[in-house]
């Protein structure tokens, strides 16, 4: 047979009267057959392999390729909870967890479960957004969510969605093209810190309201902590005789988990923070002082894990009662209102004001770095400012408050 041509043949068998016909190609050298039926149906196919053989092409000849397998993208629901418990399981704070939880529970997977992820559009995104603002309540059922709460709930889709992403289950996250539909956010004001003066008044009408709680006031301003930090304090973490904390866990949601940085400090509770003057170095006076109120406490807990401050309810603080105490010694001493939190503020400024290293003061209170630090209280390094005059330049300083 010649190169390029076809041709058909029949064979039979004595099983097979009518016999099988097949044909055969020899192209280049290369010679195909395939067995057709029919004559007819031969003809045909024949006819076909030299239109195919005109444009060089023999895959009529090679079996039908399987179609690719159908992958099903997966749904919301079970790829959000997955995602969850692979980030309990990271060791991360607890109270980050429980908004994570609360969002992926309360709002994400009722809206979004059975819908697969790679359907979830911008404009699907914005339809959940007039949700949560118009009826996403989960306590009062009709009632729209706050602005801050609609962000913390896209936000965690958005970690949700990052995810898929990195899991190639979608190509792309919608969310940049997502138009927000909500307020912008209001700046952060800036510190607002006493002056050493008002303390010493707040926590002085403190110890008249509850001596235990003044104590707690004085050491959480002297040493810069976060609240959840102060609140988790154990007996075991404190060296009375040296004036050093360890600060090692927090207490959020009524949940024990680490630091917001994840990493231990040790801290004096000796530093001048109530005290006037311009030294900024940890005082022995001061650490003998807080010392002795520290040893006599009026409520111990007997279990040695519990928390070294306890509420006159027994068991840790509550936020809200610690809240109210702190309203009350405010008022009761007649200074302007700030937050609890404004004593880590003070801490930072009254050091750094007096000419403490950022360094120090950096390690002091646990921010995640110097950067963060200045963001927020680099005025009082550049006046060597009085700790309560308002900052010069508030544009500066609304970010980082509390990392």
């Amino acid at each position: 047979m010649i190169a390029g041509s076809q041709a058909i043949s029949r064979s039979s068998s004595a099983a097979n009267s009518i016999g099988t016909w097949w044909v055969f190609v020899n192209y280049r050298g290369r010679r195909k057959s395939k067995r057709i039926g029919p004559k007819k149906e031969a003809e045909l196919f024949a006819a076909k392999v030299r239109l195919q053989l005109a444009e060089v092409d023999l895959r009529v000849f090679e079996p039908a390729a399987a179609p690719p397998p159908v992958v099903a993208v997966p749904t919301f629901g079970p790829f959000a909870q997955a995602w969850l418990e692979r980030h309990a399981t990271r060791g991360g704070r607890p109270g980050t967890h429980a908004i994570y939880a609360s969002a992926v529970r309360h709002h994400l997977v009722p809206y979004f479960g059975a819908r697969p992820l790679g359907e979830i559009s911008a404009t699907v995104i914005e339809d959940f957004i007039v949700h949560l603002q118009t009826r996403g309540s989960v306590r009062f059922v009709g009632k729209g969510l706050g602005d801050a709460a609609v962000r913390s709930v896209v936000a965690v889709l958005g970690l949700v969605l990052k995810r898929a992403v990195r899991e190639k289950v979608i190509t792309a996250s919608p969310m940049p093209d997502v138009e927000w539909g909500i307020r912008r956010r209001e700046p952060r004001p800036g510190p607002d810190p006493f002056q050493p003066h008002e303390l010493r008044a707040v926590v002085a009408a403190a110890r008249e309201l509850d001596p235990d709680a003044a104590v707690l006031f004085e050491l959480w301003a002297r040493t810069g902590a976060r609240a959840g930090e102060i609140a988790a304090l154990r007996s075991e973490d404190l060296d009375l005789d040296t004036g050093h904390v360890l600060i090692r866990r927090t207490l959020s949601r009524g949940r024990v988990g680490p630091t917001k940085t994840g990493k231990e400090r040790r801290v004096s509770f000796g530093l001048p923070i109530l005290e006037d003057g311009r030294d900024w170095r940890p005082s022995a006076a001061v650490v003998a002082a807080l010392a002795t109120r520290v040893r006599a406490l009026r409520r111990r807990a007997l279990d040695p894990t519990a928390s070294l401050f306890t509420s006159p309810s027994g068991g840790a603080w509550a936020t809200a009662s610690l809240s109210l105490i702190w309203r009350r010694a405010v008022a009761k001493a007649g200074v302007r209102y700030r937050v609890a939190e404004t004593r880590r503020h003070t801490m930072a400024s009254v050091e750094l004001s007096r000419g403490a290293p950022v360094l120090f003061v950096q390690r002091q209170g646990g921010w995640s770095s110097a950067t963060v630090l200045l963001a927020a209280y680099a005025t009082w390094i550049e006046q060597g400012a009085d700790p309560a005059a308002p900052p010069a330049h508030p544009a500066q300083t609304d970010q980082g408050l509390t990392r």
